[in-house]
């Protein structure tokens, strides 16, 4: 990303945390776009962090259906909302509704994909994993989250997007 003229990161789950996000613009001398959501409202302090690190929040519980009464929206409107064509990195944490938006997220030019998977259902989460592989994201790198053992996290990088990172090594496809 270093060589990029311009990244845009997507933070869906906030959850006045924004420490990736600022700790990802610090390495990058905040040359990207963020554009964080959360189905919350943050706090003051929070904001002035985002705004520091060139980013922008809207209130918006991310799903499978734009409700705009609600603050509810897909995320192919809040893609066209901005404008993206593009996103770099799109980091996940939206408790569940991973599930509900899986389709919308392989069907948009995504070059990384972070996120953290919500469930207990071993079935389910291969069904997850097996949908992002077959739309050409590979995996580089899971872990199980530490305090909660049906939380796992997991890294992608688009096919895609392989020259652009630098990626000249591929062990194999998992979950093919």
């Amino acid at each position: 990303m270093l060589k990029l003229p311009k990244c845009t990161i997507y933070p869906l789950g906030l959850n006045n945390d924004p420490n990736f996000d600022e700790d990802f613009q610090r390495f990058l001398n905040n040359k990207c776009q963020l554009r964080s959501f959360d189905k919350d409202g943050q706090k003051p302090e929070t904001m002035r962090r985002l705004e520091k690190a060139n980013g922008t929040f809207m209130k918006a519980l991310i799903a499978n259906v734009t409700n705009v009464a609600g603050n509810q929206y897909t995320f192919k409107d809040i893609i066209r909302m901005y404008n993206d064509k593009r996103i770099d990195i799109l980091k996940i944490d939206i408790e569940g509704n991973e599930f509900q938006i899986a389709d919308e997220i392989i069907s948009i030019p995504i070059c990384q994909l972070l996120i953290e998977i919500h469930n207990d259902s071993a079935k389910k989460h291969l069904e997850l994993l097996k949908k992002f592989a077959s739309s050409g994201l590979y995996l580089f790198s899971y872990e199980i989250n530490g305090q909660e053992h049906t939380l796992s996290e997991y890294s992608f990088i688009h096919e895609n997007c392989f020259e652009d990172y630098g990626v000249n090594i591929i062990y194999g496809r998992y979950l093919w």
